[in-house]
């Protein structure tokens, strides 16, 4: 599931983790799952992708984002170098709010970026 709103929300999360996707197929090959999805999603083998992409019509960074929108056991927050989402990451590590293991300002140009985290379980849950 993506995360639109992280910069309010981000105490709703935990067990975070950054990953540096150079590109499209780097993203492919991040993880089983995604081809699965993609398959089913877009309705194209996998093994036809190259073959095919400009039957899709989102560029790389779109696909990502429909895709991990897909996964229901994890959250996704996606950013690029100098775009909303990253401003938002800067701001929260220049708050000192949220340390990312990474100086977040100064992070590859052009790579994709994807923060995975879990959601914290409701302490309403508990009562």
């Amino acid at each position: 599931m993506i995360v639109q709103d992280f910069k309010n929300t981000v105490v709703e999360y935990s067990g975070f983790e950054i990953w540096d996707v150079e590109n499209i197929d780097a993203f492919f090959e991040g993880n089983g799952a995604i081809k699965e999805i993609f398959e089913k999603e877009y309705h194209i083998p996998f093994n036809l992708f190259k073959e095919r992409r400009s039957e899709i019509k989102e560029n790389d960074f779109q696909l990502m984002t429909n895709i991990l929108d897909l996964v229901g056991d994890k959250h996704f927050f996606l950013f690029t170098y100098g775009d909303a989402n990253h401003n938002d990451l800067v701001y929260l590590q220049d708050s000192r709010i949220m340390n990312f293991g990474i100086n977040i300002d100064s992070i590859h140009q052009y790579h994709v970026y994807i923060i995975i985290m879990d959601k914290i379980k409701s302490v309403g849950a508990f009562r």
